[in-house]
This record gives structure tokens, sequence and C-alpha cells, in this order.
């Protein structure tokens, strides 16, 4: 027996043993044959004398459990035989004759899939955010995998399912988390992440997100008092490192005179650069702090 494509590659073959004059005779492919559904097959088998046929057994299309035989009509010809061949060599049958049904009948038993979960590969660590500073964390595309090749989508709340806190987002197509905590947000946040299959099987980690205040940037280096010219060009640039931030952030700078007053028409800040430029005149004689 020959297991075919509809367009004749041979997918499985088997020997027929112990054979018998008369009635049923049947063999089990060593080896089970994977089919895509809605796709024709073409099953035959050589004989070397007699065999059965029923004239106009296609004429309709046939259906078996979940297995159809289309009608001769819709497929080109069913029913389909070849001559010559052998045994252990059959070929590939394109002939058909009055729809005619050979008998080589196809005992289907469909196969058990078991779906396999997701698994997480690399555990997300620990995160800390700080109040009134935007938080982001995006989780890697290979944080899970699916065994099975499904693309996974994916979830986030608090422990045991408890929503997200206002102040926190997960954009679940880019594995986000954004969003600047509050004062009334200090301590430890957990947070579930769970990734789901095709399937509806999932896997899940959970990882803390502490939330501190804020610290108040210090000031490292003092800045010497300066002296200026009357008419000659006066240029101060602060250090980067004068001020330090120990939660990290990035710093912005101002400059104004003492108790806030603006600064004297002679004198500009530039905030980028931290540089104060500028050149006195006459009436600016005296200590400008």
């Amino acid at each position: 027996l020959d297991l075919w494509s509809s367009t004749g590659t041979k997918l499985a073959s088997a020997t027929f043993t112990n054979t018998t004059a008369s009635g049923w005779q049947t063999v089990t492919l060593a080896t089970p044959v994977s089919i895509t559904a809605n796709t024709t097959y073409v099953a035959s088998y050589h004989t070397n004398g007699a065999y059965v046929a029923t004239s106009n057994f296609f004429t309709n299309a046939v259906s078996s459990g979940a297995l159809t035989a289309p009608s001769s009509a819709s497929s080109g010809g069913n029913g389909v035989y070849a001559y010559g061949g052998t045994s252990t060599a059959g070929i590939f049958p394109t002939s058909s004759f009055s729809a005619s049904n050979y008998y080589a009948d196809v005992v289907f038993s469909p196969g058990s899939t078991t779906d396999t979960p997701p698994v997480l590969v690399t555990q997300t660590a620990n995160q800390s955010a700080v109040v009134g500073s935007a938080f982001s964390l995006t989780l890697p595309a290979g944080t899970f995998n699916d065994p099975d090749g499904g693309a996974l989508t994916y979830s986030a709340t608090g422990l045991n399912g408890a929503a997200l806190p206002s102040w926190l987002t997960f954009n679940a197509a880019t594995r986000a988390f954004s969003g600047t905590p509050a004062s009334a947000n200090v301590g430890t946040l957990g947070v579930q992440v769970s990734a789901t299959d095709p399937a509806g099987l999932s896997a899940s980690e959970t990882f803390n997100i502490a939330v501190a205040t804020d610290t108040p940037p210090v000031l490292v280096t003092q800045t010497a008092n300066q002296n200026a010219v009357v008419g000659s060009a006066f240029s101060l640039s602060l250090p980067a490192g004068t001020f330090n931030d120990p939660d990290g952030g990035a710093l912005t700078y101002s400059a104004t005179g003492l108790n806030g007053a603006a600064l004297p028409s002679w004198l500009t800040f530039n905030a980028t650069t931290r540089t104060f430029s500028g050149t006195p005149a006459s009436a600016n004689v005296g200590t400008a702090g």
C-alpha cells in the first residue's frame, strides 16, 4: 500500500503480509503520517490478481467520520488507478473510469497533541522608582518562551491579580511599564507578569518595584567668589559635578540674584552649559550676590 500527496509525492508505504484469497486485507503504516486538514491524499494498492470494483460509487462525495472522498467530477477523477508497478514499488494512479471504487479504504486515527505551557526564561530583577521621576521598564522579548512556537500575549497585575496602581501602566504589545509615582506611592509594589499561549496556558513571574522618596540634590563643590572688571567680558562655567543627585536623576539648572531677585541686565546664565557671561558697566560697580 502507498500513501501519496495529490501531486504524486509518496508519503508512506506498507507491505501486506499473511493475506487471504478473499475478505478485507489490512495493513498499518509503521510510522504515523501527519496530514493537513482540507487536503486531498491518495491511497493505492498493487494486486497481481483479482480485485473488486463498483462503478459510479464516487458520482457523489462520500463522507465517513473525519474523512471525505470527493466526487469524481469535482476532483478530476476519483477511484483512480494505474497499470504497472509492483507490490513494493507502486506507481502513482491518475486514471479513472466510471467513478469506480476499487476499495483502497483508509482507516484514519486522529493523533493527540498536548500543548506545552510557556516557560519563564529570564527572571526580571527587582526595580527601583523615585517619587516625581519617570519610571520605565521594558521586558525583553525572550523573557518567556512557548515551546510549541506559539505567539504569546502578555498581561500585568499586582500580586494575586490586584489591579496595578494608577501611576503605573503596562503596554502589552511592547511589554513596557511606565509611570511616575507620587508621595502616596512610597513603599514596595509587587508586580506579576503573565505570558499566555494560543491554547490558553500561561506562565508568570513576579518582581518588586521599590518606590522611594526623592532625595534632594547636594552641593559637592562650592563655587569661589568671582571678580569682574568694568568693560571686560566676564565668563564662569560651573563644572558638571558642582551638584549631585543621590537618586541618579538628571539635574536642571537656574540662576538668580540673592533671595530670588533677577540677575542684573549685564549678566546672563545658560542653564544648558551652566555658564555665566556678560560685560559689566560703570553702573554695575559693587558686589552682586
